[in-house]
């Protein structure tokens, strides 16, 4: 027989009649049981979107954060609509120790997941995001010895709980949706991020690892720089967080970055830091000194080794240099006018004015600032700490053309330098706005002695008379 033939004639329609006898002997149960199933799917499936509450979700949940992370934690309330997925309001997390641990506060937190792994006693997650998350890190001056029972980040302590679990977790992904960060030291914000949006892909076995990008609209550090827009690739493995390709906006120059920190004792691993073509006058002017005015472009690099998150143990080093400077009755350039009886330093430039850097003890050290201007040179050695107090040692060294220009008292009071030119030496320290100038003592004596030796001149002429 010819499988691909036609069937019979007095088969045709066979199977369709059976069905319509079938349907027409049982036509009333049938379309009982059909109402019946349809109005059941019905239900469930609206029942799906209904939102309800379960108290004692909550308290499961909290409990899995404390036993892993975290002395304390408050879930107002956990809303689950089983086709749209779970949603925790007014979230909050935190340890004990308000001056060196950590808050967290979540407005609201959206998870959703895959229903049919359900079946199979298993909670796949595909993504779970929080939405306006606020997390203060406050970390001591003075780095903190580990007490005995702190609790550490762990990632064997997440899946010991995570195990206990009457389920298996999965999750695929998290994302953070215009969240802020403030690193807090001595009750004052040092570092403030806003705006901030990540996305990561999330994979826990034997590691805890989190890859993907984040962004933030500004990070401001010392209540004054303000970085914007900034990128980054973001790996987070094993509480061990990188920071890779990142790239940001600066007073119309940009940043390069790279950085690992160790997150469960906040450390940081390793910096590289890179500053080009930054905009020296909108620079000044975030400082908010008022006084004066100081233009030119500023490019550096920076390299952090390992230290802990505190800017008394920062250590690194890296160079800075200016181009191109214009400073124009800055509050030390007064204070010079001032001192040394000389208008014209109310006016400087530099060509180039430059520094290698050493980071330590909570200071950023300057062992060899140099100035090459107009009138004079400048060579420096000091410090700068976080706090915006300064102290230098200056050398100043004035133009040949420029000394025929100063008063004749003036120039005979400053040093006198091998090549013929003149230069003084003073110390300047305090803050930006408020500096203090201390000129070398023998320049002083030198210039109160020339006055009264033109005092005794003028006074020897009179009675000469």
């Amino acid at each position: 027989m010819n499988i691909h033939s036609k069937p019979p004639k007095h088969l045709k329609g066979y199977y369709s009649r059976k069905i319509g006898n079938f349907y027409s002997r049982h036509k009333k149960p049938l379309n009982t049981f059909f109402l019946i199933s349809g109005t059941f799917l019905l239900l469930i499936l609206v029942a799906g979107f209904i939102p309800y509450s379960n108290s004692q979700l909550s308290e499961a949940v909290q409990k899995l954060c404390k036993k892993s992370f975290a002395q304390s934690c408050s879930i107002r309330r956990i809303t689950i609509q089983p086709w749209l997925g779970v949603s925790l309001d007014s979230v909050s997390i935190a340890s004990d120790d308000t001056k060196s641990g950590f808050e967290v506060t979540v407005p609201t937190v959206k998870v959703t997941y895959h229903i049919v792994p359900l079946l199979f006693k298993c909670i796949a997650i595909k993504k779970i995001m929080l939405v306006d998350p606020h997390v203060a890190v406050h970390a001591p001056r003075v780095p903190k010895e580990k007490e005995a029972d702190e609790k550490p980040l762990s990632v064997d302590a997440l899946r010991a709980q995570l195990s206990s679990f009457p389920f298996s977790v999965v999750i695929q992904s998290v994302s953070v949706q215009d969240g802020k960060i403030d690193f807090i030291q001595d009750s004052k914000k040092f570092c403030e991020v806003s705006g901030l949006d990540i996305a990561m892909k999330f994979r826990l076995d034997t590691t805890l690892s989190l890859q993907g990008e984040m962004s933030c609209d500004q990070l401001k550090w010392a209540g004054v720089w303000r970085v914007k827009n900034l990128r980054a690739k973001l790996l987070i493995d094993d509480f061990i967080m990188t920071l890779s390709k990142c790239r940001a906006d600066f007073y119309d120059g940009r940043i390069n970055a790279s950085c690992k920190v160790d997150l469960t004792s906040l450390t940081l691993e390793r910096l590289e830091f890179e500053l080009s073509r930054v905009d020296l006058a909108k620079l000044y002017e975030a400082m908010n000194i008022g006084l004066g005015q100081c233009r030119g472009r500023l490019n550096g690099k920076l390299t952090m080794e390992k230290s802990r998150l505190v800017a008394d143990s920062l250590s690194g080093w890296g160079r800075a240099v200016m181009t191109d400077v214009h400073v124009q009755n800055l509050p030390l350039q007064n204070n010079l006018v001032v001192l040394m009886a000389i208008p014209q330093l109310k006016d400087v430039t530099f060509s180039r004015f430059e520094t290698d850097l050493q980071i330590k003890k909570g200071k950023i050290y300057t062992p060899n600032i140099k100035g090459n201007g107009s009138p004079m040179d400048v060579d420096a050695q000091g410090w700068v700490d976080f706090d915006g107090y300064f102290s230098e040692q200056c050398n100043g060294v004035f133009e040949r053309d420029f000394i025929g220009s100063l008063p004749q008292i003036v120039g005979q009071s400053l040093n006198d330098e091998p090549d013929g030119r003149k230069s003084f030496k003073c110390r300047v320290s305090g803050t930006f706005k408020n500096p203090r100038l201390d000129v070398d003592q023998r320049i002083v004596n030198r210039a109160v002695g020339n006055v009264l030796n033109e005092v005794a001149k003028g006074l020897g002429k009179l009675f000469g008379k």
